[in-house]
């Protein structure tokens, strides 16, 4: 984590009082009051954190259905629009906290917040968070505050990111209603300390613990509970943080995609190739099997359709039992390739290359396994580096 400059706006926006956090949550140097010129100075290479004026800012618990941030910001207007006197379109909501259903908001004018950020543009500043100035003070215990008193207005941190701002002179009315167990003090320079003497005088256990500079260093230390810039408010700046944080998985996603579309094109083509392929040895097989006739778009379909016939002629299956079993022992076999087939009157002649004689005899052997043909080798000439191999098999009854 970067310095910050932790920033808080004059009353007439013109000037601003500013300290430096270091990396590690340290003060660095003194706390600097001046122009927003010389605080544009002192921010560069540093994240500015604008501390907004806490009565401006209201905190809101509301039950809504969704886990989803975006959804919840756009339902938060309609969810809270019965408690607030403000026209919802004229107000900015941002989610502090988030426990199952329940949502904690925070709300102010929209009007105000363009303001703040205009004014800070203006002077070349872009802030990285907004944050309401009460919950920049140190989270107490469940049932305790933290309270920072200045001339106007009391400050108050409760635990989580819950707190609020009321006027000085309220606070009698405020505690009346109700008080906390125990406080932490911590007075600003134009302050008349009052506000721990009523603490007091209600039997609260008080402890005074500095002026606001010290409340700030050490509330902020910890961390942001609450940033206003959300939804429309949101720093380009993180967005593109965001999209720099995805673009390696992005870029590899890309890469995977391509590769596995290139694999699956490929595999299409090689598949789509077979498929051919396959097809013109269907129809070679056509053409040997049933010399003259003509090969049609579907040559499986037609051998089908001639083996019927034969089978309707014949009145016997013997041709296509016979011609299965062929099928199945050259399966078995390797180095042989079926050239012609013919058959008749349950005789089968085959013609068949093989890469040597011991093939022709390893499929003779397989086919008179079954006992139901006579297989005999009628053929076997050399041809370069093959063997052109003829094959009788007579069913039974031939």
């Amino acid at each position: 984590m970067s310095e910050r400059l932790i920033l808080r706006l004059g009353a007439d926006h013109r000037s601003a009082w500013w300290f430096v956090l270091d990396s590690q949550g340290n003060r660095v140097g003194t706390p600097a009051r001046g122009d927003l010129e010389t605080a544009a100075a002192q921010a560069e290479r540093r994240k500015l954190v604008l501390l907004a004026p806490g009565e401006a800012i209201s905190l809101h618990r509301v039950t809504l259905p969704t886990r989803n941030t975006q959804k919840a910001l756009q339902a938060l207007p309609y969810a809270l629009e019965d408690k607030l006197a403000d026209d919802i379109d004229e107000l900015h909501f941002a989610i502090a906290e988030r426990r199952g259903d329940t949502i904690l908001a925070a709300v102010v004018r929209r009007d105000l917040m363009d303001g703040w950020l205009n004014t800070l543009r203006a002077a070349g500043l872009q802030p990285v968070a907004v944050i309401p100035e009460f919950l920049g003070l140190p989270e107490p215990a469940e049932d305790a505050w933290t309270l920072l008193e200045t001339a106007e207005y009391c400050l108050v941190r409760e635990s989580g990111p819950r707190g609020f701002s009321v006027r000085r002179n309220l606070l009698p009315l405020l505690l009346n209603r109700s008080q906390p167990a125990r406080a932490r003090l911590f007075v600003a320079d134009d302050a008349t300390g009052q506000a721990g003497a009523e603490l007091r005088q209600r039997g609260v256990e008080t402890e005074d613990a500095g002026d606001e500079l010290h409340a700030w260093t050490l509330g902020l230390a910890d961390g942001m509970p609450l940033n206003l810039l959300q939804g429309p408010y949101q720093p380009r700046r993180s967005q593109k943080r965001n999209f720099r944080r995805w673009r390696w998985p992005a870029a590899a996603a890309a890469i995977w995609l391509v590769l596995g579309l290139g694999a699956w094109t490929a595999q299409y083509i090689q598949l789509h190739l077979a498929h051919q392929q396959l097809r013109e040895q269907m129809v070679a097989t056509v053409r040997d099997a049933f010399p003259g006739a003509t090969v049609t778009a579907d040559p499986r379909g037609q051998l089908e359709s001639h083996l019927q016939g034969l089978r309707d002629q014949s009145g016997e299956t013997g041709f296509l039992d016979v011609l299965g079993a062929v099928g199945g022992a050259m399966s078995q076999q390797t180095g042989l390739s079926l050239q012609a087939v013919s058959y008749r009157s349950g005789r089968l002649d085959l013609s068949v290359n093989a890469d040597s004689v011991q093939s022709l005899d390893a499929l003779k052997t397989a086919l008179s396994q079954s006992g139901r043909w006579r297989v005999e080798i009628q053929a076997a000439n050399h041809r370069d580096d093959h063997v052109e191999g003829r094959l009788e098999v007579l069913t039974e009854g031939a």
